[in-house]
């Protein structure tokens, strides 16, 4: 006899539990289960709607202690196999739980939990009776009940936002006793292009005037001020880089409002590009034609193509797309990051049109879900973005991409820390598709692969796909004597000079340094101040423009106004560079040039990336500023010299990879000079001219660099030669975080886990926002017994203070 019920495993996307769970299934719905598709579930008292796993006969549950499920959606089901199968490998790969990870495949407004609601029940005369003392007693009951009275249902949220330095459960337990009030749960109804977003209030100049600003709360409300209903507070708080609550202070004291509106997401056109004819030189048609015949093979296939800078490697990507998409395939198409390269965009929205979704982490809730449904849906068939959009919810997937795949910007920052790279191979190993890495400047790890281990087909572009255009000169240039001789040094006579000539032959030219602010050292004269941040025990950068010393890990603040904030002298010192001092120098030096900074605090403003590129291109601008934002494939016929202004910066970082970051880096940057047929001219200043990183970089000579930089590797026992799990452990006790770091370096060598263990160690940062930090290093080659007791360990330490935070393939050794 058939069984009349199913067992079902399920797991709870974005729940920060590590289990997954089992449930009954009756006989009426047996027919509809289907792995992937969505069920509701009670869990712990809430309600949350779910993912099917797994269809099972049995349990290894005690069966009496099973719940049923509420229901079951009708719909197809929210994720494909493979991508279950994505989901899977990640948690199992990055030591995560598997509700964490599928949180990355769906937007957050597919897959809901339950709200508590309070609901009044009680008449007012009966209720005031009743509380007559406790009401006398404290204040907060009667304005809770007012509350009560007024709207009659009340999110749980709202009333803990309102009260938040009050116990509201125990006040609301205390009147759910005496019957007054009810609970109960709900899912709560959202609307696809309804969103909150932040506002100014009609009056809020007056409120402003009656309450006391902080420096971030006037950052807040410039933002919004500038940017009236674009932004959600989510999105807000990320531009700023601050917490909810000062935004949340502005809205209680009626400064802000929030309004739901509806939009809909358009791909931005403020940077434009003509589209071009381009005809392939010998090396593309070679290349494309590779892809090709494995695109047509319908079959995983990995290649690496490597190219130098300025070798038509876009073109090749969208030809190849172009065959996938007459084929009626779809495409993954990932860059380091959306808002970083308005050109991409600009040329696949030219060559595609409304074919293109965009996903990043910009959009809003709203935005991030019809972007998503369309893709579901068949709507869209290439996807452009950063690296969440891997995970984007094709079923015909035959080709994927992944530009500038040596970009730290692929690697997630928090649990899990997945790399977006890796996590493509993986999924074109699963759809059984074609997989593209593209770069001028491979990781070491990928070129490996390709050159020497060849589980990847290297395909080289040598030359530069405009034949008019030539590689630049670079001239490496000894700063240290120059240094010495001069009290305030910034431009070598030898960069200055080229500028000076570059301008008066009406030519551009881009300055790089890889660190903002205007100064990451200041001292006082006076009484001998130098000032650091309390919470990390790092030195505070100046930043002229807010005249402000800021952190730049836990953004703590002091206004300076130009003067000590202990003794008021003026006496202050500014000791090192950033980009705000460099823009400076260049109005002064350069004073009929027009000057424009690119980094992380310009590019908060509004479209300021997209504008200024656009100001550039059409050339508005003279001199362009910046980070590491302009390494990023930028292309600009008119720019004939590139500065390097000290590339020392990341050589001496306490980090394995800090010569091939400077190498790339510098290779990247040089990049964008001479892409046509102006001549280009690079200076790289730095007080190391004979490192090899550098040396190597001037000639653009990767393959030098890579079988250098590979016997250090294979000498230190480094990737590729090896994998690495570095292990982070914080907490506000130095005492309490040495000893567990110390208990699980223990439990490793007690299990006799065949790896080569190093630490427990202070971090080379090792104070961040008052978290004492330690770091346990594994190295091996096969980490699957570390990675279960990684995993044990992580669920013992749930509970205690210290948190340990788990990173398999770290880019960052900081």
């Amino acid at each position: 006899m058939e069984k009349l019920e199913k067992i079902i495993e399920v797991a709870i996307p974005g729940a920060s539990i590590d289990e997954t769970f089992e449930y009954i299934v009756d006989s009426k719905d047996i027919e509809k289960l289907e792995i992937g598709k969505v069920v509701t579930v009670s869990f712990f008292k809430k309600i949350y709607n779910a993912i099917i796993l797994k269809i099972k006969d049995s349990s290894d549950y005690e069966y009496s202690k099973l719940k049923k499920i509420i229901a079951l959606k009708e719909d197809e089901p929210l994720l494909t196999l493979q991508l279950l199968k994505l989901a899977e490998w990640l948690s199992e790969y990055y030591v995560c739980s598997i509700n964490r990870t599928l949180a990355f495949f769906l937007p957050p407004t597919t897959i809901q939990k339950s709200q508590k609601i309070i609901r009044l029940i009680a008449e007012k005369d009966e209720y005031l009776e009743q509380l007559k003392k406790l009401i006398n007693q404290n204040q907060a009951y009667q304005d809770l009940l007012n509350m009560l009275e007024e709207e009659k249902e009340i999110k749980f949220t709202t009333l803990s936002a309102r009260f938040d330095n009050i116990n509201i459960d125990a006040m609301l337990n205390t009147l759910k006793n005496k019957g007054i009030i009810e609970y109960f749960q709900e899912f709560e109804e959202r609307q696809q292009t309804e969103e909150q977003r932040i506002f100014l209030t009609k009056d809020y100049e007056e409120k402003i005037a009656a309450m006391k600003i902080s420096s971030i709360q006037k950052k807040i409300i410039e933002c919004v001020r500038e940017n009236n209903g674009d932004y959600n507070s989510s999105q807000i708080i990320k531009i700023i880089g601050c917490t909810a609550s000062p935004l949340k202070t502005l809205i209680k004291h009626g400064v802000l409002e929030t309004r739901k509106i509806k939009k809909q997401y358009k791909l931005t056109e403020i940077y434009t590009e003509e589209e071009k004819k381009i005809i392939l030189n010998d090396e593309q048609e070679n290349a494309l034609n590779a892809i090709a015949k494995k695109i047509e093979e319908d079959k995983y296939s990995a290649f690496l193509l490597y190219g130098i800078t300025g070798s038509g490697k876009t073109e090749i990507y969208m030809r190849a797309i172009q065959k996938v998409i007459d084929a009626d395939g779809e495409c993954i198409m990932l860059v380091p990051e959306i808002s970083l390269t308005p050109q991409t965009v600009a040329r696949f929205k030219n060559r595609f049109g409304e074919k293109i979704a965009v996903l990043h982490s910009m959009l809003s809730q709203a935005e991030r879900l019809e972007q998503w449904q369309n893709v579901r849906a068949g709507k869209t068939k290439i996807v452009v973005g950063a690296r969440s959009a891997i995970f984007a919810p094709f079923k015909n997937l035959k080709l994927i991409i992944v530009d500038e795949e040596h970009e730290n910007s692929y690697k997630q920052t928090e649990s899990p820390a997945y790399n977006g790279r890796d996590v493509a191979i993986y999924r074109a190993y699963l759809e059984n598709c074609v997989i593209i890495l593209g770069s001028a400047t491979p990781t070491l790890e990928s070129y490996y692969n390709a050159a020497i281990a060849k589980k990847y087909e290297l395909l080289k572009l040598t030359k530069r796909a405009d034949t008019s255009a030539l590689m630049p000169q670079v001239e490496i240039c000894d700063i240290r004597a120059e240094l010495l001789q001069k009290d305030k040094f910034i431009f070598s006579n030898v960069l200055k000079e080229k500028i000076k000539n570059a301008l008066e032959n009406k030519q551009q030219i881009i300055l790089f340094l890889n660190r903002r602010g205007f100064a990451p050292l200041v001292l006082c004269f006076d009484c001998g101040a130098a000032f650091k941040c309390p919470e990390c025990n790092i030195p505070l950068t100046f930043h002229y423009e807010n005249r402000n010393l800021l952190c730049h890990y836990c953004n703590f603040e002091i206004l300076t106004e130009g003067k000590c904030p202990d003794c008021k002298s003026s006496a202050l010192k500014f000791i090192g560079l950033g980009t705000e001092k460099i823009e400076i120098a260049c109005k002064y030096l350069f004073p009929d040039a027009r000057t424009v900074r690119i980094d992380a605090d310009s590019v908060r403003k509004k479209n300021y990336l997209q504008q200024t590129l656009e100001k550039f291109k059409n050339r508005d601008i003279d001199i362009l500023v910046g980070t590491q934002i302009l390494a990023k494939g930028l292309d600009f016929p008119n720019v004939t010299v590139v500065g390097v202004m000290f590339a020392d910066i990341t050589l001496n970082l306490p980090d394995f990879r800090a010569a091939e970051r400077t190498f790339n880096l510098i290779t990247q940057v040089s990049g964008r000079a001479g892409r046509s047929i102006l001549p280009g001219s690079v200076v790289v200043q730095t007080f190391s001219p004979e490192h090899y990183a550098i040396k190597f970089a001037a000639s653009q000579d990767y393959e030098g660099f890579f079988y250098e930089e590979l016997k250090i590797r294979k000498l230190h026992k480094y990737p590729p030669f090896v994998r690495l799990i570095s292990i982070v452990f914080a907490g506000e006790s130095e005492k309490e975080v040495k000893y567990y770091a110390s208990a699980l370096v223990l439990k490793l060598k007690e299990k006799k886990i065949k790896n080569y263990i190093l630490g427990p160690a202070p971090s080379a940062l090792p104070i961040i926002k008052k978290q004492y930090r330690y770091q346990v290093l594994i190295k091996g080659n096969n980490l699957i017994a570390a990675k279960n007791i990684l995993k044990e360990y992580y669920n013992l330490l749930r509970a205690k203070k210290v948190k340990m935070f788990i990173d398999v393939d770290p880019q960052n050794m900081l």
